[in-house]
């Protein structure tokens, strides 16, 4: 009898980049080892890197957190070809892994732009939203574009997803307010989570709508707050939508209704005029950020 070693994956820490060596069993039946280098360990790199994040209800030892920035440096070494695994990572219904590629896509920096725009027929439309994000992080012309037009998708998360990273990062066009507003406003209606976060999308609307539009649709006692400027819980860089106060996810349903009624009545009133204005603190670029980081 022919015994056949066990497929195993060792880490090979190095201070400068991470080699991850499969050693499989030969599949030609022969007794000895064959060894394989994986070319391209993305998905293996990221996984480590995962596991060295520490989280509240997460221990992490000294030895995953020094594995993980092992996996962090190799990534970032690859440049803009780890852009096209790292995006895709914005598809998962895992916040803790959409915000580690966002972190990450945007530590390697401008580079990642092309390769962002020439990869977005590949994402999924949320997907797509952060990528654009991104894109507008490092002050590329097009990326506006990109999330304007997402305004009509058939979609309506999708429209509440693109309308809420317009107006929380301040840059939208004024051909595009209307259909911004109009997108939040009926965003009010939403059930959904912000992206696999806590947070919720009617709340996340209604705080941008009060911030951006100034109208009175909350009592003085209840302020809007983002939360993504919080640097204890959301260290920067900034996310591209906004985590606010769920003031309707919290009110009692008869109040949650005059709160919506209100915003309905004040979007469909004769005459109504809007100039959006941006949420303070302004939407940080990339030189911000990097002056930010600890």
């Amino acid at each position: 009898m022919i015994i056949r070693p066990v497929a195993i994956v060792v880490f090979v820490s190095a201070t400068a980049s991470c080699g991850l060596i499969a050693c499989t069993a030969p599949s030609d039946g022969a007794g000895a080892q064959g060894v394989q280098v994986n070319e391209n360990p993305m998905d293996e790199w990221f996984a480590i890197y995962l596991a060295g994040i520490p989280s509240p209800d997460r221990q992490v030892t000294s030895a995953a957190m020094a594995e993980a920035q092992h996996a962090r440096a190799a990534i970032l070494e690859m440049g803009e070809r780890a852009v096209g695994p790292l995006s895709r990572r914005w598809e998962s219904s895992s916040f803790t892994e959409k915000d580690a590629a966002w972190d990450l896509v945007l530590e390697i920096g401008p580079a990642v732009v092309p390769e962002l725009r020439r990869r977005a027929h590949e994402l999924s439309p949320t997907a797509r939203i952060w990528a654009a994000s991104a894109r507008h992080h490092f002050g590329d012309a097009t990326a506006v574009g990109d999330l304007v037009a997402m305004l009509k998708s058939e979609t309506p998360h999708v429209r509440h997803l693109a309308a809420l990273a317009l107006v929380f990062q301040g840059d939208v066009p004024p051909s595009a307010e209307e259909p911004a507003v109009a997108a939040l406003v009926d965003a009010l209606h939403s059930e959904a989570k912000l992206e696999s976060t806590a947070f919720s999308v009617a709340g996340a609307a209604l705080a941008c709508l009060v911030a951006a539009t100034g109208q009175p649709l909350l009592p003085p006692d209840k302020p809007i707050r983002f939360y993504n400027y919080v640097a204890f819980a959301f260290p920067p860089p900034v996310h591209p939508f906004p985590f606010a106060s769920d003031y309707l996810g919290d009110a009692p349903p008869d109040e949650r209704a005059a709160i919506v009624a209100a915003a309905e009545a004040w979007w469909n009133a004769p005459g109504r005029t809007l100039s959006l204005r941006p949420i303070q603190p302004t939407w940080p670029r990339a030189e911000l950020d990097a002056s930010s980081r600890p």
